[in-house]
């Protein structure tokens, strides 16, 4: 059981499937250099916490959202993070970087809520299938960062690139891809 629902939540963030999210995390993390990588993990463990909270609460079947709003709000988070990564110096917010990822890990999760509540079936409890699911999730998120900071590092030694630079050309990157997303939903 454990290495089935680690898998779903592995493969939900690393396919292209979950495209949205990837974007998300690839955007959350662009401020940062790789040598931040504790705070990297924090923000990705932050995100985790809060799709897994919605993950819970909608399979406790203690909450329910509309899709249609989800399906919005999920590119609004990155296009809100996008926004606030050229607009914002994260040096010096403190806690609310790792607040932000888990409040938007919360939009997220109600995007596979449905979906990971269909796949309990009949189990029992949900405790085992959504610590599967979210280290699995986890996982999927330190491979992600790990290409998306090791690509860095390659173009970097080709030619040397201003952190705050790489920041504002993956933020303007996801800003317009979210934008496109919200548009390309709602004209659907």
């Amino acid at each position: 059981m454990f290495a089935t629902y680690f898998d779903i939540g592995y493969r939900h963030i690393v396919s292209l499937a979950g495209f949205d999210h990837l974007l998300f995390i690839i955007v959350l993390c662009a401020v940062y250099h790789r040598n931040q990588w504790r705070r990297i993990l924090a923000l990705l463990t932050g995100f985790t916490l809060g799709h897994s909270l919605t993950l819970a609460l909608t399979a406790l079947h203690l909450v329910a959202f509309p899709q249609r709003v989800i399906e919005t709000l999920i590119p609004f988070t990155i296009l809100a993070t996008s926004v606030a990564n050229v607009v914002i110096s994260n040096n010096n917010l403190g806690w609310r970087p790792f607040a932000i990822a888990g409040i938007f890990g919360l939009i997220h999760g109600c995007g596979f809520a449905g979906y990971f509540t269909m796949m309990l079936g009949e189990e029992q409890s949900i405790v085992g299938p959504l610590f599967a699911f979210n280290v699995g999730l986890e996982a999927g998120q330190v491979v992600v960062v790990a290409v998306f900071y090791g690509l860095f590092a390659i173009l970097e030694r080709l030619q040397p690139i201003v952190q705050r630079d790489w920041a504002l050309f993956v933020s303007g990157g996801g800003a317009a891809l979210s934008i496109k997303m919200i548009l390309d939903y709602w004209n659907a």
